[in-house]
């Protein structure tokens, strides 16, 4: 937990304190923007927006099988920040990654899951 707390400072980010409250206003703000993106447009991708994008994704990886939640919020910020600076891999890696997270929540996440594979596949492509 050290080194992560320590590359999340480097990256200007934290740790959440309330990682529940921190999922669920995430989540929020995706629904909220929506998970399309915009046509035909590809954002400039700076090294400082794939890194955090990219830090997020891997400690998604990682905490998600020492804390779910944590996983589960670092999981959907990767795919918010990827959705607000349009980069196409990274959203559908996001995306991708949001359907393998529905499947952990059974039943509850069961609906989302298909629509979530398909852009993730859509974005990849």
């Amino acid at each position: 937990m050290e080194v992560a707390r320590t590359a999340l400072a480097a990256a200007g980010m934290d740790m959440p304190t309330h990682t529940l409250l921190s999922l669920a206003w995430v989540r929020a703000r995706l629904r909220w923007r929506g998970l399309r993106c915009q046509s035909g447009t590809v954002g400039a991708l700076g090294a400082e927006a794939a890194a955090r994008i990219d830090l997020c994704w891997s400690l998604s990886s990682g905490m998600g099988l020492i804390d779910p939640i944590k996983g589960a919020y670092f999981q959907a910020l990767s795919l918010l920040l990827a959705l607000q600076v349009q980069d196409l891999p990274r959203v559908g890696r996001g995306l991708a990654g949001e359907a393998a997270w529905c499947v952990g929540r059974g039943q509850a996440g069961a609906s989302a899951r298909p629509s979530l594979a398909g852009r993730g596949r859509e974005h990849c492509g």
